[in-house]
């Protein structure tokens, strides 16, 4: 069992222990949680990403982030604008300036407009606390992890960025994020011996940037905890056995969407 609280985000992430993200992918087949292992999944960034982890930076190490980003790139002078990304000018200022960011203005505002009550939350306790432990199964042993963004004595704060504030449910369900709350609670209490609760922080990352702090229902925490359980339990059994094929049936039958309504088929001659 390990807790590191300068560990970097690079480092963490290189660890063969399996995170949330990860685990998650045994939800819907094991045979592609092994291809993800394997290399074979695509993990390429996308904008919305990218904007997520230079506010992650911003808010939870804003001393590395001043450090490593700029909102001023080249600027092509016959325009007085900024070469785009993909321009050789901008490619030739990257290499003299290694390492460097530049930074979507909007994510100034977006945290200028971050609220009392969250600012309050997010500048105690240690921020990108990084937690690896051993679980011990029927099957034999399988190491996970987690990364908390904020851990405050017995809570843990997650922060997401979202593009709408009034599209949270629908994110929680399609991200699984019940899941990665379940996973970061049972990491956390194999590593103390505590329960730690869990509270999602949502920053809107276009105008007006509301935020919200988000609390799982019990039912979505009760559910979340079932599922860990038997997604570490499967993941040992298909490691111990080199058992990775889903167990799903070959053929189906395609039914017709109740969406659709009543099917009329006009007046009988």
């Amino acid at each position: 069992m390990t807790i590191k609280y300068d560990l970097p985000a690079a480092d963490y992430h290189i660890s063969p222990a399996i995170g949330s993200s990860r685990a998650k992918l045994v939800l819907d087949s094991i045979r592609l949680f092994k291809d993800d292992l394997d290399g074979l999944v695509s993990h390429a960034p996308t904008a919305s990403m990218a904007f997520g982890t230079m506010a992650h930076l911003a808010i939870l190490e804003p001393e590395k982030f001043y450090a490593l980003t700029t909102t001023i790139g080249p600027i092509n002078p016959a325009t007085g604008k900024a070469y785009g990304s993909d321009t050789k000018k901008f490619a030739e200022w990257q290499a003299e300036n290694p390492g460097m960011t530049v930074v979507d203005p909007s994510l100034y505002v977006m945290i200028e407009r971050m609220p009392k009550e969250v600012r309050e939350l997010l500048e105690k306790g240690q921020s990108e606390v990084s937690v690896e432990v051993s679980v011990f199964t029927a099957d034999g042993e399988v190491s996970i992890k987690c990364r908390p963004d904020k851990l405050f004595e017995n809570s843990i704060y997650d922060l997401k960025t979202i593009n709408d504030i009034d599209a949270i449910d629908s994110h929680i369900r399609s991200y699984r994020y019940w899941f990665s709350a379940a996973w970061y609670r049972h990491c956390m209490k194999l590593a103390t011996g505590i329960e730690h609760s869990f509270t999602l922080i949502f920053a809107e990352s276009k105008p007006p940037y509301r935020w919200r702090i988000v609390d799982l229902s019990p039912e979505l925490i009760e559910e979340g905890n079932y599922y860990v359980k038997d997604v570490i339990n499967r993941i040992s059994l298909a490691m111990e056995y080199d058992e990775w094929d889903d167990k799903a049936p070959i053929r189906i039958t395609a039914a017709r969407p109740a969406s659709l309504g009543s099917f009329d088929h006009g007046e009988e001659i």
